[in-house]
């Protein structure tokens, strides 16, 4: 009798702990939010850069001072071509040219009303808008850099590339074109090619928390949580009370097994946000599993 409790007791614990295994071995790491890097209150994307995001626009931004009527809602289907030949704008009067200070009104003019057309979802129009503004003024890297984003938001990854390449040759001491040619090759797939990108990010700002997240994030992709750790630990250097870099420094210790360091990580989070569901899940599943590592007999 005795030995059937035991035998009834052992293949109980078994079930239960393949069941909190299954959950550990799912735990990953979530994507990292946006940036305030930016300061231009009147932008309402200048704090954006979203690593390793799938899908549209999640965070709430702030209108813009006297927005334009929006457009009518319509399905996105492919983009309108470049429209430079047929929508660069006519000399005055008299034939000569546009002076520089008013080129580059103008072509502020489009930036905005580009941003404010992503605001409303229309990233046809932004494409557009950013193409109106570059056949005035085609070494503006904040109008590459923008529409490189509007094409990336249409899945379009491989023109994306080429306008965020074109606004990094320009500016050349801004991260953040860097930052999104990494995130367009994530999205195609391409880790090393990710790697390449946010280290060069890095290397033109140290102190740019994103794209060391990013990079970590990358590594974990590629099966290298070693050094996606010590990336997150940079991103913590920079600014203790970030969530995501705790979260994702508890999943690259827990996927080299040090899970008392993972643990430690997830319970740092939850300091900083006690409502962070992720670091929750993952520290609960850590607990199970060692207190059902107790209770089975040794081998």
């Amino acid at each position: 009798m005795a030995r059937s409790s035991a035998t009834v007791f052992l293949v109980a614990a078994s079930v239960v702990i393949a069941v909190a295994v299954t959950l550990f071995d799912r735990v990953h790491a979530q994507p990292a939010e946006r940036s305030e890097r930016a300061a231009d209150t009147s932008d309402p994307f200048a704090g954006e850069l979203h690593p390793l995001r799938w899908r549209g626009e999640v965070q709430p931004v702030p209108p813009l001072p006297a927005p334009a009527p929006p457009s009518p809602a319509k399905e996105v289907q492919l983009p309108v071509p470049f429209p430079e030949a047929a929508t660069a704008p006519l000399p005055p009067s008299g034939g000569t040219a546009m002076p520089p200070s008013a080129r580059e009104e103008e072509a502020a003019e489009r930036l905005q009303e580009a941003l404010e057309a992503r605001r409303q979802g229309d990233l046809e129009r932004s494409v557009d808008l950013c193409s109106r503004g570059l056949a005035i003024s085609p070494d503006d890297p904040e109008l590459l850099l923008r529409r490189g984003i509007a094409w990336f938001h249409l899945g379009m990854f491989g023109i994306a590339t080429e306008d965020f390449a074109d606004a990094a040759v320009i500016a050349y001491d801004d991260p953040r074109p860097e930052l999104w040619r990494g995130l367009t090759a994530i999205e195609r797939g391409h880790l090393l090619e990710a790697v390449s990108s946010y280290s060069e990010a890095i290397r033109r700002d140290r102190t740019f928390l994103l794209a060391y997240l990013n990079r970590g994030l990358a590594y974990l992709q590629a099966g290298e949580p070693g050094k996606a750790e010590r990336d997150f630990d940079h991103a913590i250097r920079h600014d203790p009370r970030d969530v995501r870099a705790w979260f994702h420094r508890g999943v690259a210790a827990t996927r080299q097994g040090r899970l008392a360091d993972a643990m430690r990580s997830y319970e740092m989070a939850l300091r900083l946000d006690p409502k962070h569901e992720p670091s929750r899940r993952n520290l609960t599943a850590i607990r199970g599993r060692a207190a059902w590592s107790k209770v089975l007999p040794s081998p």
